[in-house]
């Protein structure tokens, strides 16, 4: 293993208040010949929608809902200050997958309901670097005739009939063969859940 190093870069005009946290991580192996060679890491990016920072423990909600969550926020980076770009699903789920505001990507009102061809992407950077690409959704906000499916080598829509139900442990059946499958690979992978969002079944 090598090292592991975070960088907190404020972006010009930016007030002290409102840094940027930038992760790097550069990680080393032996191979067959004995000498060292970079390794990239896998880059995993999981959304929830609709789910309430005030309702997770690492944000001090009294209530035990996020074990899990929570752990991983013990020994990783947490940001204080995050805020959705949009009130709904595709705007803010195009702006997650763009690194663009509405106004620019265009998915910014009902009208232009899909992710745009012409938008480029998380997924299509990580592509063309070499990375394995997998996508994995339980809403059918998603799909794939939205453009959301758009360099991802693999696309898995078969938890969307669990769409606001058991889509977390849906999807999970599908994502961690595929982690399995694709563990000497470089990957990238998305994992959209939605078990937060109304019709919800306590």
């Amino acid at each position: 293993s090598g090292p592991l190093s975070l960088k907190i870069v404020p972006r010009k005009g930016t007030p002290a208040d409102g840094v940027l946290g930038v992760v790097s991580a550069h990680a080393e192996i032996i191979d067959a010949a004995g000498s060292f060679r970079p390794t990239r890491p896998n880059v995993v990016v999981i959304l929830v929608d609709t789910l309430r920072a005030d309702h997770l423990g690492v944000y001090g909600y009294r209530r035990d809902t996020s074990p899990n969550i929570d752990s991983i926020a013990k020994s990783g980076v947490v940001f204080d200050n995050a805020l959705s770009q949009a009130s709904f699903t595709i705007p803010a789920t195009v702006s997650v997958l763009t690194g663009q505001y509405p106004s620019t990507h265009g998915a910014d009102n009902i009208s232009v309901y899909h992710l745009p061809e012409s938008v480029n992407t998380i997924a299509e950077r990580f592509h063309k670097e070499g990375y394995t690409t997998g996508g994995f959704t339980g809403t059918r906000l998603l799909d794939p005739g939205r453009g959301f499916s758009q360099c991802f080598e693999t696309f898995d829509i078969r938890c969307m009939p669990h769409m606001n139900w058991k889509s977390g442990e849906c999807l999970s059946g599908q994502v961690i063969p595929w982690i399995m499958e694709n563990a000497h690979r470089e990957f990238f992978m998305y994992v959209h859940l939605y078990d937060p969002h109304d019709s919800y079944n306590a």
